[in-house]
């Protein structure tokens, strides 16, 4: 099972939210089947013309007691139905609902000028501060923005994926065997470099869209499948000669892996249980009760909204994962939309991780924010401009070859064809350094065909550029 969250409303297909439910497409499934959960708990339930209140608050001269217990009511189906109908189904088809297994923690959010803090119900019971308990009562009696009712859901929903390796096998053998890679493990790592310079390919689909480990884990399964039957041809093979002029191959593995969505819902309690009887809610211990010690307690916490504006298909982006304290969440794949997440006011560093398609990966600390906004070049992506409009009227057309060197050992090279003739004497090279400072520098030759009755081709040798724009140089 992959060890990190999903967010349900950008990964799963026409997930929403009908208080106090929650439902979606399972991708798995024909178009009208759908699953529904409880997303909050009951703060008030109704039985006929009465309300009861499933907070209830004890108070005392120093520590207090709030408990919350909830009937097991079940969800009504036929406004998430109409809610179906009416968006994501067409003519008469009707919806069928099935009930989604989720696991629910209840909280209560205290909210004060400085910050705030979430205190969790611990078997249905929370015991309070003095400050506490009066802020409690409080929102029950009506004053917003002092408490709120906090909900998590946690519930596994099944990916199923498809992965299928093409390419020039008899290449891929030829390879192998010139290099000497006969086991399983030599050409696992054989068909992860092929896989890096495109020469083989990686066809891939998913129900239900796959978090970061999970496309690791269909890639690699496939992988390994497709190494063992190459391990097998080449098992016996002592001569080059010996490897056969046709295969067919066929290496596709269908999958199933278990991915963990966690969803928090907060409402403000005050206009809720402002309106029901205060006594009915609240009552007072005639001795007083312990005060807890918040001292262990996380304390403040806080929020970042998180939003990277690239355009991943045009990147090869392939997962984009945060990680931040001890949690964790990867963005829905493919268009990876913007994310907020939770953590203690203590926590000061969040790390981005984004996968390629490649298998490369780019990797960085960010200063936690409440707003962080990221653009091409904050990834590693940096403009490279070549400039020969000065030449435009010494040469007909010039033809040259860049290189990316980069500083850092492990990161692959880049390589860029310059040409320009006609109108066009500049060109732009998006180069990914996989690092944000774009380490390294350029290396780049080009030739030109001069103007002129008996021309004779100009070389310009290997060059040097560590910044953009590179100006052609010509001696």
């Amino acid at each position: 099972m992959s060890s990190e969250f999903l967010d349900p409303a950008t990964s799963l297909e026409n997930f929403f939210i009908l208080s106090p439910a929650l439902a979606f497409h399972d991708q798995r499934e024909d178009s009208v089947h759908y699953s529904y959960a409880r997303a909050s708990v009951d703060l008030v339930t109704t039985t006929g013309s009465s309300k009861t209140s499933s907070l209830k608050l004890t108070t005392s001269t120093a520590g207090g007691l709030a408990t919350f217990v909830v009937p097991n009511l079940s969800l009504d189906q036929a406004p998430l139905k109409n809610y179906i109908r009416q968006h994501f189904l067409s003519g008469s088809e009707q919806p069928v609902l099935a009930l989604q297994g989720v696991t629910h923690a209840v909280g209560l959010r205290f909210l004060r000028a400085e910050g705030s803090h979430c205190v969790p119900f611990e078997e249905n019971r929370m015991p309070l501060t003095h400050a506490e308990s009066e802020q409690l009562a409080g929102a029950i009696q009506g004053q917003e923005n002092k408490v709120l009712l906090q909900t998590t859901s946690e519930f596994i929903v099944q990916c199923k994926s498809s992965a299928e390796l093409t390419a020039d096998w008899i290449a891929v053998l030829h390879q192998a065997f010139n290099e000497d890679k006969k086991q399983r493990e030599q050409l696992e790592l054989l068909l992860e470099q092929l896989i890096t310079t495109d020469d083989v390919k990686v066809i891939e689909e998913y129900a239900n869209s796959p978090a970061a480990e999970t496309r690791d884990k269909a890639k690699k399964g496939v992988i390994t499948l497709a190494a063992l039957s190459l391990a097998s041809t080449l098992r016996n093979i002592s001569d080059a000669s010996q490897i056969p002029d046709e295969v067919d191959y066929e290496f596709t593995q269908s999958n199933s892996y278990p991915q963990r969505y966690l969803l928090r819902d907060e409402i403000d309690i005050a206009p809720i249980l402002g309106y029901l009887p205060y006594n009915s809610i609240v009552s007072v211990s005639k001795t007083p009760l312990p005060e807890p010690d918040r001292t262990e307690q996380p304390g403040e916490e806080k929020q970042c909204q998180f939003i990277l504006n690239v355009d991943p298909v045009a990147l090869g982006i392939a997962a984009v994962t945060l990680r931040w304290g001890e949690d964790s969440l990867s963005l829905s794949w493919p268009l990876f939309p913007p994310a907020t997440i939770t953590a203690s006011a203590a926590t000061q560093k969040i790390t981005l991780e984004i996968t390629y398609g490649d298998y490369n990966k780019f990797t960085t600390e960010l200063d936690w924010d409440e707003h962080i906004f990221l653009e091409e070049a904050d990834i590693g992506w940096h403009s490279i401009i070549f400039d020969a409009r000065q030449l435009s009227g010494a040469f007909k057309s010039i033809t040259g070859e860049a290189t990316y060197i980069p500083a850092s050992a492990g990161v692959k090279k880049n390589k860029y064809s310059i040409s320009f003739s006609n109108q066009i004497w500049s060109s732009e090279w998006l180069l990914n350094t996989y690092s944000r400072e774009g380490d390294g520098y350029i290396e780049y030759s080009w030739k030109g065909k001069p103007n002129g009755l008996f021309p004779i081709d100009y070389d310009s040798g290997l060059l040097k550029a560590t910044s953009s724009p590179i100006t052609l140089q010509y001696k």
